[in-house]
């Protein structure tokens, strides 16, 4: 076959295509690598449009946006449309694909949004995202999602995986951050299992993918056996596990619990700061350690994980307290 009877054949199967799309899809208010649908004719007797297995192609700035394939899509006099049974991909403005499926999907023409009610499922090329409905508003590359909220991810770094539960969630693809909101509770499991890995809650929480970073708003509570702690504010540095900087912060009206084998240690401070590698635990901000029945005060304390040695520094001298039974 020649080159022109190439050409010639693949200019007939576009029009084709272009001619089965102009009649029977009349397409979203949105650019399409196909066709312009501002000038396509709406007639009064056809208010709806049905497809079986479409395929729906968007483009933002001659770049690729969104693909979606669904087995039955709808579309209405207005451009609305309605799908089931849909899977898609959506792309940032710096070409990261997010995957996305539900089982019923609307578009709506006022907002520019599109919403995926029903096993909700967003994946990236870390993370996975549940939810029972989740609306995603194109022009802002956000993705609001509520209902039974699971984020499932893995840290490129430390391979640990993190697990997060709320009943709200905001999700900006570009920027890489997802912020979650009431009643969140989540753990980071460490990828060796001989590390204790730390359980968590808060009113609200955001997670920073690309500083690898966690901060929690309102009644935090960590787990980091065998201490507990609550605070109003808290950090998690997740690439900080393995060596001596700050795995973790508490900040304002911080409460510790330690069960030892000689009983319970209680601490109160503004801050506390966790150091993992090391097992240790500094408190600043009018520290005070209740230890043995006896309170110990300072400008600065620190504790060890299964220590009864407590380390404290005041403004003229540093010295260690060990007490015992």
């Amino acid at each position: 076959m020649s080159w022109n009877q190439v050409i010639l054949n693949s200019v007939f199967g576009f029009c084709c295509l272009y001619i089965i799309l102009v009649s029977n899809l009349r397409d979203w208010k949105m650019k399409s690598n196909l066709t312009n649908p501002t000038r396509l004719k709406t007639t009064p007797e056809r208010r709806v449009s049905v497809l079986e297995d479409a395929k729906l192609y968007h483009l933002k700035g001659n770049k690729p946006h969104i693909f979606i394939s669904s087995k039955l899509t709808s579309i209405k006099k207005n451009n609305d449309t309605d799908m089931e049974s849909l899977e898609g991909r959506s792309f940032s403005s710096g070409q990261k694909e997010i995957k996305f499926s539900a089982k019923k999907a609307f578009f709506r023409i006022e907002g520019n949004k599109l919403i995926l009610q029903e096993d909700v499922e967003l994946n990236d090329d870390q993370n996975n995202l549940t939810a029972d409905q989740v609306i995603y508003y194109k022009d802002k590359d956000e993705f609001l999602g509520q209902g039974n909220v699971l984020l499932k991810g893995k840290l490129p770094q430390s391979e640990d995986r993190i697990e997060i539960k709320a009943k709200r969630f905001s999700h900006y693809p570009e920027k890489k951050i997802s912020n979650f909101y009431e009643d969140v509770r989540g753990n980071i499991h460490r990828k060796e299992q001989y590390r204790e890995g730390i359980d968590f809650k808060a009113n609200n929480l955001s997670y920073s993918q690309l500083k690898s970073k966690i901060n929690l708003v309102g009644a935090v509570f960590f787990n980091k056996p065998p201490f507990s702690a609550w605070s109003r504010r808290g950090e998690i540095h997740l690439n900080n596990y393995s060596n001596k900087l700050n795995y973790f912060v508490l900040n304002d009206d911080v409460r510790l619990r330690e069960k030892n084998k000689n009983g319970l240690r209680k601490a109160y401070a503004e801050r506390l700061e966790g150091k993992a590698s090391e097992g240790k635990l500094v408190l600043t901000g009018f520290p005070k350690v209740i230890q043995d029945g006896e309170v110990i005060k300072g400008n600065k304390i620190t504790i060890r994980e299964n220590s009864e040695v407590v380390e404290v520094e005041d403004a003229n001298t540093i010295f260690k307290i060990k007490k015992g039974r």
